[in-house]
């Protein structure tokens, strides 16, 4: 028996047990054989090439033949490789585990086992006939079905079965010299073997990046076809691909070692040998490797989505420009990309491999050319995710940046950056080489294919950027009207959208030759000659009119051409285009300008229509000759008296100001009517023009009347602006005039026609300063303001003249006695027939006076005299309103001591206001006294504390002052307020449910409970004594102490205290006049005004009476009373009319629903119907709503 069979039959007795073990094993194998979804006919396909591909004895150098052969119902696989060893036979029979020793088989693609198992999801028998080893694996075998039956399995996949030739498939012949696989096919799968090797023998490129296979030959149906590789027998020569003897493609191959840090390796070495084969965990090094196509002419071809290689095509597409194989790590069935570290630094790798490649082809002449032909800055990996395109793409980045690979215009072996790189799609730089060498280093190769992928182009737009440089450029070096022609030719004007695009493209670029001193202008700034006029021209180019040199118009399609870009014939709108033009350029000087300039052009105005003029802002600006002999510009002068203007200001102010000097202009335009129309068709004014707008710090300001003066009052935060930058103002010129009754007039008109305008103005006024451009104000003051205060100039009512800030505000003044207001100054509101009066906030921000001064309020207190006794009361009144609401008044100072004042006690006397004194407390009723401050109703407390502090009247506190009287036997008359009071609380209120009504007999008991803490005592002799003067003593009528104890004279009736009970328990204001006026009547008038208004009172003494009794633990507890289920506390039925004899109130012994809850909820019969006939009351008080307003 051989060695070979003795080793075959010695595996069959070690597998060969049929045990749980083996049971559990053939499970397993079956399993995942069947259910990997990657065991596919194609995948079969590729499993054997690499096995074949991987069958060498380590000779790099050797060429393997493969042939697929189809029989019957088999496959036979048969390659020239290597022959099985008893190493290769012990692994392909070892469930696909790879060997420990792996030192051999790391340049292999694979390893024997590694895929070998899937051919058992299309084969039930496989025989291996290698040299002297024959043997197969066989699921049919009898062994097998023995062992099935009793439940037990075998492995078979792993088990191999010595097989004699003699046992082989008749049909299958093969060459015993080389290594062949016979696959019996399971039925039904023959047309798809037949199908995966016709489309491997249709993608020729799978023998690429194989390392030892160059010809896949297949046998189907006795048709010989085969696929085969070529390799260079030079160093730079291409690989071909054939097909049946035909050349199929051509390729350019590259490829790089890339060192494999301890970092990857350590990573790699961590995954499974699913996920990362044993040999790339063990490598130092993986190549990466390019596959170029060129065509049948040797020139580089993109491809468009071709598959990755991982020596094998995987199912991976890419839309690289060529074929790139790499160690990747794949998905089991090869058509995913693993999401892992390890190939993303591939992709890096890739890219930086990718642009080595093109710089080594750059330096080819072969290939230069067609660099950019097959780069890519980004990438598309169809089915897998973002990571690897994202380090491919940044990698580029950074590598674009380092390499250069695209060939020069200027040399094509000097190679540039991509990102540098300029592609001149003009061809310009061919024809004007020397214009600009550090431009036309950067100008790529024209040659070069692809061009569009470089960073930059230099197109239209970018010649239109640099005309002006390379036409000066031309001009020096004599080659100027090449490039007109040029800029014909590149900028042409056939239809429409290209008249547009060259517009666009030179609108205002300076490049045309004019006549003045051979400057170079933009097309919307030029004008062609006047060949028929050379005075105008000329007259027009002293005016900076720009004329197209007349030698350049020799050029043959120049003209029409110019007239596109825009170009102008000169007409009335180019007159006038030119004369805004000079004037804009002298738009700061005046001093430079030739008054024979400005005489000329109102001559050349008078040809064109007023209606032009009128809309051409800028000529408002043209400079006119004025009566003082000197140039204002037309929008600051005035129309002379001989014009007839609106307003004759010449007439007030003579020569002082800028009005037109007629003369200068008679001899051109004789018409006066005309050159009045002109002149306002130029906005020269001929009324008073009331100023918003920005000012410049540069601005002539010979025209603006004391703004000299101005600028000196605040030239050191003005000579710290940044120049140029505006400013807000707002006035009306030629102050100095406003004592002349017709200007002032004209003045304050236009201040109240403005006054929004102005007040918002004057409101955000600020001076950005230079240093904080956006965020910095200064404090000047606003020009209008300083103007108006800087001398008296305002008339007043008096006919006395003011400035503004002297005058009092209408408004202010109003409260005022007339006998005291005329004492005041105020501006002069009538004009003729007109009335001017400016609002409160204009003169308010003018620095009107917004209060009464000292020194008017002690003018106004002592005009008053002794002859006005009678009208003391409403002149001390309004006065103090006056003076309460200065802001002086609250400082404290000697201020009135040094001006003593004369002020009213109660006894109507006028006294010094330091005898006077003043009583804090508000409880007290003091008899008229010489010496008492006499304080209004008018003024509230706060106000008569601070005009008592102001003048100096003494004010005194309860520690200030002594209470003195005689104790009365006379009776205290306390049910009789607590009757008022409850006759107060049930009146006042509107008892329409039963929160209003509880409402109101809380508040009584309030009032009651504070009534009770005061001790009320009648005295006589009631005397107040000063502490600290005890010869100064009041009368008093009542009061009420600290220690809660009211005083008053004997003789006093209840209403003349009861306000002062009122105000102590805290009633409303007007709770204290109603009780007042019930305290005056008798108390048979009391009843009957009750009863009038429908108001029992044996009801409401019954009220007070069942409230004051309830416990306190009783008392109605709100929160207690759900809203939903809250009842009425009256009857609904009741008749309007209270007096009808059908009318009746409910006794205590009718049911009633009592709504009123006990806080203590212990004693639920507590329930009381005592509120049910206050209810009745209440009700009935509000039945009849127009007899009880007809009482009232």
């Amino acid at each position: 028996m051989s060695q070979q069979r003795n080793h075959i039959d010695d595996l069959f007795n070690q597998r060969c047990k049929n045990d749980v073990n083996s049971t559990t094993l053939a499970n397993t194998l079956d399993y995942e054989i069947q259910s990997d979804d990657s065991n596919t006919m194609e995948k079969l396909i590729m499993d054997l090439l690499q096995n074949a591909d991987d069958a060498t004895d380590g000779d790099q150098h050797q060429s393997i033949d493969v042939t697929f052969k189809i029989v019957d119902q088999y496959l036979i696989f048969s390659h020239t490789g290597k022959h099985f060893d008893h190493q290769d036979v012990d692994i392909i029979c070892d469930n696909a585990q790879q060997h420990n020793n792996i030192q051999e088989y790391r340049n292999k693609t694979g390893f024997k086992g590694i895929g070998f198992k899937s051919v058992f999801a299309f084969s039930p028998c496989v025989f291996i006939v290698s040299n002297q080893y024959c043997f197969r694996f066989d699921r049919q075998y009898p062994m097998w079905h023995h062992a099935n039956t009793s439940r037990k399995r075998y492995p078979w996949q792993i088990i191999p079965i010595w097989t004699d030739h003699s046992e082989l498939p008749t049909v299958c012949t093969f060459n015993d010299s080389n290594v062949n696989f016979i696959l019996q096919l399971k039925h039904g799968t023959i047309d798809f073997v037949t199908f995966a090797i016709e489309i491997l023998l249709r993608n020729p490129t799978v023998l690429l990046f194989l390392r030892h296979i160059r010809k896949i030959t297949s046998n189907i149906n006795n048709k010989i076809q085969y696929i085969q590789l070529e390799r260079p027998t030079i160093a730079k020569g291409n690989h071909l691909l054939y097909v049946n003897q035909e050349i199929n493609s051509r390729w350019l191959m590259t490829s790089k070692k890339v060192q494999i840090s301890n970092h990857f390796r350590d990573q790699l070495q961590h995954l499974s040998n699913h996920q990362c084969p044993v040999r790339l965990q063990n490598a130092t090094w993986v190549k990466i490797q390019f596959a170029i196509q060129l065509d049948s002419d040797q020139k580089v071809q993109a491809i468009h989505f071709g598959n990755l290689f991982c020596y094998l095509p995987t199912l991976v597409k890419c839309d690289f420009p060529f074929l790139i194989n790499a160690d990747f790590l794949l998905s089991p069935d090869r058509k995913q990309l693993l999401s892992c570290s390890w190939n993303q630094h591939l992709f890096e790798c890739i890219a930086q491999f990718h642009i080595e490649t093109l710089r080594m082809m750059a330096k080819e002449e072969q290939y230069r050319h067609d660099v950019l032909t097959v780069f890519t800055d980004n990438l598309d990996i169809v089915g897998s995710g973002e990571p690897c395109m994202d380090s491919f793409e940044d990698t580029i980045i950074d590598v674009l940046d380092q390499i250069a690979f695209v060939p020069s215009h200027i040399n094509p072996s000097r190679l540039l950056k991509l990102t540098k790189a300029i592609v001149d799609k003009l061809h310009f730089f061919k024809l004007f080489p020397h214009i600009d060498p550090k431009y036309q280093r950067k100008i790529a190769s024209y040659t070069l294919k692809c061009n569009e992928k470089l960073g930059e182009e230099f197109t239209e737009s970018s010649l239109a950027d640099r005309i002006h440089d390379y036409a000066t450029q031309c001009l020096h070096q004599g080659c100027y009207e090449n490039l007109l022609k040029f800029m014909i030719k590149a900028f042409p004007i056939q239809d429409n959208r290209s008249k547009c695009s060259t517009n666009s493209y030179l609108k205002n670029k300076p490049f045309l030759l004019t006549i003045n001193n051979r400057k170079l202008v933009g097309s919307t700034d030029a004008y062609l000659p006047l060949d028929d006029n050379k005075p105008l021209q000329q007259f027009l180019s002293s005016l900076k009119g720009n004329f197209i040199h007349p030698n350049v118009m020799k050029i043959a399609g120049l003209k029409p051409w110019l007239e596109v870009i825009g170009v102008k014939r000169v007409n009335k709108d180019a007159m006038i285009d030119i004369i805004k033009k000079w004037i804009s350029s002298q738009a700061v000087k005046l001093t430079n300008i030739e008054p024979n300039h400005s005489v000329t052009i109102i001559q050349l105005l008078n040809s064109i229509s007023t209606t032009l003029i009128k809309k051409e802002k800028v000529l408002r600006n043209l400079p006119l000759i004025t009566k003082s002999a000197k140039l204002q510009r037309a929008r600051k002068c005035y129309l002379p008296s001989a014009l007839d203007p609106k307003f004759d200001l010449e007439e007030i102010s003579g020569n002082n100001i800028d009005i037109v000097d007629i003369n200068a202009y008679n001899q051109v335009v004789s018409d006066s009517n005309k050159l009045k129309s002109i002149l306002e068709s130029l906005h020269v004014r001929q009324d008073i023009s009331f100023y918003c707008g920005t000012f410049y710090k540069d601005y002539d300001s010979s025209g603006i009347d004391c703004f000299q003066e101005y600028y000196q009052t605040f030239q050191d935060k003005i000579k710290s602006f940044k120049r140029n930058y505006s400013y807000y103002i707002s006035f009306s010129p030629y102050m100095r005039y406003l004592k002349v009754a017709s200007y002032a007039k004209v003045f304050f008109k236009r201040l109240h026609q403005y006054n929004d305008q102005i007040i918002n103005q004057m409101t955000n006024f600020t001076i950005p300063m230079s240093r904080f451009v956006y965020s910095c104000d200064s404090d000047v003051e606003h020009y209008l303001k300083f103007m108006l205060n800087r001398e008296p100039c305002i008339l007043g009512q008096n006919g006395q003249w003011y400035r503004m800030k002297d005058f009092y505000m209408p408004s202010i003044t109003n409260v005022l006695h007339a006998k005291l207001k005329c004492h005041l100054p105020h501006m002069k509101c009538k004009f003729g027939d007109d009335t001017i009066t400016l609002s409160d906030q204009l003169m308010t921000l003018l620095g009107a006076r917004q209060e009464i001064s000292e020194q008017d309020a002690v003018k106004l207190l002592n005009i008053i005299t002794d002859e006005d006794a009678d009208q003391y009361y409403p002149l001390f009144n309004s006065l103090y309103k006056l003076i309460s609401k200065a802001s002086w008044t609250t400082r404290q100072d000697d201020t009135w001591q040094r001006c003593p004042v004369q002020l009213l006690a109660t006894d109507g006397s006028r006294q010094p206001a330091t005898s006077l004194y003043y009583f804090l407390c508000q409880h007290l009723r003091i008899q008229h006294h010489p010496n008492l401050f006499k304080s209004f109703k008018d003024l509230t407390k706060e106000q008569q504390l601070s005009l008592c502090r102001c003048f100096g009247v003494q004010i005194l506190n309860n520690t200030d002052y002594i209470i003195k009287y005689k104790q009365s036997v006379h009776g205290i008359p306390i049910n009789k307020i607590k009757y008022l009071l409850l006759t107060v609380a049930v009146t006042v209120a509107k008892a329409n449910s039963n929160q209003e009504m509880i409402n109101v007999m809380q508040s009584y008991h309030e009032w009651i409970s504070k009534l009770e803490k005061l001790e009320i005592m009648p005295v006589e002799g009631l005397i107040i004594q000063v502490k600290l003067h005890p010869d100064m003593t009041f009368k008093a009528n009542v009061i009420i102490s600290d220690d809660h104890r009211l005083y008053y004279e004997k003789e006093l009736l209840i209403a003349e205290y009861i306000e002062i009970i009122g105000q102590y328990i805290e009633l409303q204001p007007d709770q204290v006049k109603i009780l007042h006026f019930f305290a005056l009547m008798s108390d048979q008038m009391l009843d009957q005004h009750l009863e009038s208004h429908y108001y029992y009172i044996s009801i409401i003494t019954k009220l007070g009476k069942i409230y004051s009794q309830i416990d306190d633990n009783f008392k109605p507890n709100l929160s207690a009373i759900p809203h939903s289920k809250s009842k009425r506390l009256f009857d609904d039925n009741v008749k309007s009319n209270p007096t009808s004899s059908d009318t009746t109130l409910p006794t205590q012994t009718q049911s009633t629903d009592i709504i009123f809850t006990s806080k203590s909820q212990d004693d639920k019969g507590s329930e009381s119907s005592e509120w049910e006939p206050v209810a009745k009351a209440l009700r009935l008080s509000q039945i009849d709503s127009k007899h009880q307003k007809g009482n009232e």
